[in-house]
């Protein structure tokens, strides 16, 4: 059900001009028709392009579950990058506050949602992280938005195309007959209804009133809970742009390509025949032989005399196949098509990868540029989240019951995104070992054996244990250099002490 973007629009930006409003509307049916066609393409629904007739000789037909034949690229250049995007941890210098931090990321599963972040926004262009305070576990969490696709999604207005942050947020989506709204703004939250395709209209419930308060105690906006991650944002625009856009048009050539190439593997193993001047009879099969045009005797064929009207029906008697086209050309075509998408989409391609006797730098070389586009898409979206952990803690200090530490210095940390040499990479933190704590020793070594962040916390507990444990051992089997003080040598130093008392009470 095609959302009515009109009567959003009147109802999130009544503030604006209808002009405004208008702009922003179509605009953001573009946008979603668009995502709608990224998405078709990430999954392999490619629109194919063929008459009628080609369609009938590839036997393709209309409205089947996978139609058409597609060589599906656009999904490798979307996971390749995702693929190498993981979060490791956010680190803060005060201990209380990471704890805090770890708890939030447990409790909302961000190690999966993270996944699903990062490629909605390199397939999208956009996509959004929602802070909302659930009552039942006390405690802010995070919720993951995908952009607007025509039915479901959330839309957001910028004021300005320089705007930082969005002033209004939108998220839409279909229950049943009905359509919801809620309308996220700094100081409040609003909730629509259209029931079977009406006007949007007040919508509350039990325990939730249509409109929600959003502000501190004193009457101070929390701010608007919802986070736009942008992907390769294009100038004077506030949208992103994604990974496969570019290479559309070569996924396309691509697969007209394969079509040719099932068509002539098709015509070179079902060849068309041609016969002129007779009806081949249907019994034929491979290996027969096909006699035309000559009544046999039993002394031989009958030849008809040269210029009669028999000898000029037997000269155009033709049986033959047409000459079918070589698969070669198709397929350096193919390579071809691979290799620009490679090259265009910064993804190295498997195929270009290399063999097993490959050495790692020779392939760290060719993945060169999937490195920096993944970094720079890490360092976005690392901005992103820190922001959203922080105001996660502003709203948790709002609604939540227990204080909640100061998040001074959060820097979101994330998994190398380059190819790892397990051996290289314990070399070199064994070389620095000496020089670094044992913290971050283990945070170097960590990738290599998966050790997770709390891992490497209770590995350090059980280093002190350790170390407690051997200082306390090696005082409990302390032996003097000259050896244990044997029991007469006690009572002869007792005497001594005792003398030496005396004779310092008499000087006295």
């Amino acid at each position: 059900m095609a959302v009515k973007l009109e009567q959003v629009a009147a109802l999130a930006l009544a503030a604006f001009s209808e002009t405004v409003r208008g702009a922003w509307v179509a605009q953001q049916q573009t946008q979603a028709r668009r995502v709608l066609a990224l998405r078709g393409y990430a999954s392999g629904s490619h629109p194919n392009a063929l008459t009628t007739q080609m369609k009938e000789a590839l036997r393709v037909k209309d409205g089947d579950l996978f139609p058409g034949f597609t060589d599906n690229y656009m999904d490798i250049v979307i996971q390749t990058a995702v693929d190498r995007c993981k979060v490791d941890s956010f680190d803060t210098p005060d201990e209380a506050g990471r704890q805090w931090v770890d708890d939030l990321l447990r409790d909302t599963r961000f190690d999966g949602m993270q996944t699903d972040i990062v490629e909605a926004a390199m397939l999208d262009g956009d996509t959004y992280l929602l802070v909302y305070y659930d009552n039942e576990a006390g405690r802010a969490l995070f919720s993951h938005e995908p952009a607007f696709d025509g039915e479901s999604g959330m839309l957001v207005y910028y004021e300005s195309a320089i705007a930082r942050f969005p002033s209004v947020a939108m998220k839409t989506w279909p229950v049943g007959e009905d359509q919801r709204l809620t309308i996220y703004r700094p100081d409040r939250v609003e909730r629509y209804i259209s029931r079977q395709g009406g006007t949007f209209e007040p919508y509350a419930e039990e325990g939730q009133e249509a409109v929600s308060r959003w502000a501190t105690s004193n009457g101070a906006p929390i701010g608007l809970p919802v986070f736009h991650l942008v992907n390769r944002k294009r100038a004077g625009q506030a949208w992103g742009a994604s990974d496969i856009e570019q290479v559309i048009p070569l996924q396309n050539a691509l697969n007209r390509t394969l079509y040719s190439m099932i068509m002539s593997e098709e015509l070179s193993a079902f060849m068309i025949r041609l016969a002129k001047g007779f009806e081949p009879p249907t019994s034929v099969t491979p290996g027969s032989w096909l006699k035309v045009g000559q009544a046999e005797t039993a002394g031989g064929p009958i030849v008809p005399p040269q210029g009669s009207e028999e000898a000029t029906a037997l000269n155009a008697i033709k049986a033959e196949s047409l000459e079918q086209a070589e698969l070669a050309p198709f397929l350096d075509v193919a390579r071809w098509l691979k290799a620009e998408i490679s090259f265009v989409s910064r993804t190295p391609a498997p195929e270009l990868m290399g063999g097993d006797s490959s050495s790692g730098e020779a392939l760290k070389q060719r993945e060169i540029g999937l490195l920096g586009r993944v970094r720079r898409f890490q360092v976005k979206a690392g901005n992103v989240f820190e922001d959203a952990v922080r105001y996660a803690a502003r709203l948790e200090g709002v609604y939540g019951v227990y204080a909640v530490p100061p998040l001074d210095d959060l820097s979101c940390r994330w998994e190398s995104a380059a190819l790892r040499n397990d051996t290289e990479t314990v070399a070199n933190a064994t070389a620095v070992g000496d020089r670094v704590s044992k913290r971050e020793y283990l945070r170097m070594v960590a990738p290599v054996y998966g050790w997770s962040a709390e891992k490497i916390e209770a590995i350090l507990v059980e280093m002190d244990d350790d170390s407690a444990a051997a200082a306390q051992l090696a005082r409990d089997t302390f032996q003097p250099p000259y050896g244990p003080v044997e029991p007469e040598n006690d009572a002869r130093l007792a005497v001594e002490r005792s003398m030496a008392a005396e004779t310092e009470e008499a000087a006295a």
